[in-house]
C-alpha cells in the first residue's frame, strides 16, 4: 500500500461493511461519499482485487472482501486494545489504581492481583502502580461506585445499572467497573 495509513484503511473499508452502503458509512465517518470511493477505488487498485461489487443501493459481498473486513476487523480490535493498555498504564502511572477483592477470593486469583502490586517512589511521592485491598462483596461495590476503587473482584452475582459487571471463571467470581470509567466508555 502507497503512503497509506493502514488503520484507516481498515476504518473504511469495515465501516463500509457495517453500514452496507457508501453514503452511510462516508457519513458516519465524516466525509463525502465521493471521497470515500475514491479512497476505496485507490486501494482496490493498490492491492489488484474488488473490495466491494456497487449498485446504486447497496454494496455486495466478494470473497476478497470476506477475508479483507474478517482480518481488518481483528486489526483494528488489537489497535483498540493497545490504545486502551496505554491509557490503563498512564493511569497505573500516574497513581496507584486501586483494585479490591473479596476476602473469599481464590487462592489462584490473588497472586495475579499481588504481581501488579504497588511500586514506591521515594519518601513523599505517591505510590505507582496497583493497590490492592480486602472488603466484602458489598463494600466493594460501593468503592467502586463512589471512585474510590477502580475496579473489584466480588464474590456472588452483582447487579447494579451503574456497574459493568462480569463474571469471572467458574467459581462465580464477578468483576465489576463504573460504567462511566474511560475503559467501558470505549467499548
Amino acid at each position: 500500500m502507497q503512503n497509506r495509513n493502514p488503520i484507516e484503511v481498515n476504518i473504511l473499508i469495515v465501516m463500509i461493511a457495517q453500514e452496507g452502503n457508501f453514503n452511510r458509512a462516508a457519513e458516519r465517518l465524516g466525509i463525502t461519499p465521493p471521497s470515500l470511493t475514491r479512497r476505496v477505488a485507490s486501494l482496490e487498485m493498490d492491492i489488484g482485487v474488488k473490495l466491494f461489487v456497487r449498485s446504486t443501493r447497496s454494496v455486495a459481498l466478494t470473497a476478497a472482501r470476506r477475508l479483507f473486513v474478517q482480518e481488518s476487523s481483528l486489526s483494528l480490535s488489537y489497535a483498540e486494545r493497545a490504545w486502551d493498555l496505554a491509557r490503563f498504564q498512564g493511569e497505573v502511572d500516574s497513581g496507584p489504581y486501586r483494585v479490591g477483592y473479596s476476602p473469599y477470593t481464590h487462592s489462584e486469583v490473588l497472586p495475579l492481583l499481588y504481581d501488579a502490586s504497588p511500586v514506591l517512589h521515594p519518601p513523599g511521592d505517591e505510590p505507582s502502580g496497583v493497590v490492592v485491598e480486602t472488603e466484602n462483596s458489598l463494600e466493594l461495590v460501593e468503592h467502586v461506585l463512589c471512585g474510590r476503587l477502580q475496579a473489584a473482584l466480588c464474590v456472588g452475582p452483582i447487579t447494579d445499572n451503574d456497574l459493568w459487571v462480569q463474571r469471572v471463571g467458574q467459581e462465580g467470581f464477578t468483576a465489576c467497573i463504573s460504567r462511566n470509567h474511560w475503559f467501558r466508555a470505549e467499548n
